[in-house]
């Protein structure tokens, strides 16, 4: 187990984590960025992202997600790759990781969202062919890929995939939930088939390689055989580190920062997700510096 000491810890790679770890990096504050997945966070799942100012053709969210992992090198920044599984506090904070821990004053966490249980069995031999995250399966081409949800997380995964494959986007609404231009998008797009007011009743192991989904609708009971499942059903905050410590009190000293899709709600967007860690920054900046004085 590796000890680590800094001044400020930033928990998750994301937009808010990357833009918090910037600019502390940039004000000469050590400052430790700690992620156990892809530098990125959600924006390595975007197939095309364009609300966010400067890109006026849009961009697609691996190229944003590159474009920080080489801003993160060229400032120097420093990034450990690990899993945090708990905080303590006692005058700062320690953080346990799988294979690190680590002592800090300040603590930014922005660890996001996970995806919401489906609430369906998944069969342990097919597992693997089903996830909520579309990064792993990207290269995949000549496929089918179903993909579960109504609104623009699923909209946009459609799109993303159906450049090398077929894809089958199934709602149990018979409500699109998501952006008009996503939704003109894929209506218009040969490749990707909509099966609104359809329920999965029962995930299987198919022919082959292949995933059987047992499906209900207005029209009847049918089976299909696809490649991929995709469920794009929704996320909840990833909040499980906020469990057994008083993180209140440190919030109200101003010890403690939470950043990004972990308290946005509905609010969930990479150009609101980097504001908030550069605020969260700069609060940091500014209080080491009336205590420098």
């Amino acid at each position: 187990m590796k000890h680590h000491e800094c001044q400020v810890a930033v928990v998750g790679a994301g937009p808010a984590g990357c833009a918090a770890a910037i600019q502390l990096t940039r004000a000469g504050i050590d400052t430790l960025l700690v992620e156990k997945a892809e530098v990125g966070g959600l924006l390595c799942n975007a197939g095309l992202i364009e609300n966010y100012p400067g890109f006026p053709e849009g961009i697609r969210g691996l190229e944003m997600a590159g474009f920080l992992k080489l801003q993160l090198r060229r400032l120097g920044v420093r990034l450990l790759r690990d899993e945090i599984i708990s905080v303590r506090t006692s005058g700062g904070f320690m953080l346990q990781g799988n294979l690190h821990e680590i002592e800090s004053k300040y603590l930014i966490l922005a660890t996001g969202t996970r995806p919401a249980d489906p609430g369906i069995n998944v069969p342990a031999i097919i597992r693997r062919f089903v996830d909520s995250e579309i990064r792993p399966a990207l290269k995949c081409s000549d496929r089918t890929i179903a993909i579960v949800g109504a609104g623009d997380a699923a909209f946009d995964y459609a799109l993303n995939f159906s450049r090398k494959n077929r894809v089958i986007l199934i709602s149990r609404s018979g409500t699109d939930r998501c952006l008009p231009i996503l939704k003109k998008r894929v209506t218009a797009n040969d490749r990707i088939e909509l099966l609104r007011e359809t329920s999965i009743l029962r995930i299987d192991k198919g022919r082959l390689k292949k995933i059987s989904l047992g499906l209900k609708s207005q029209s009847g009971s049918s089976i299909m055989e696809v490649d991929l499942l995709i469920f794009a059903i929704g996320r909840i905050p990833e909040d499980r580190l906020l469990q057994g410590w008083n993180w209140k009190k440190k919030l109200e000293e101003g010890k403690l920062f939470q950043a990004g899709d972990l308290i946005n709600g509905l609010h969930r967007q990479a150009v609101i997700a980097a504001g908030d860690g550069m605020k969260a920054a700069l609060s940091i900046t500014g209080e080491l510096n009336e205590n420098n004085r």
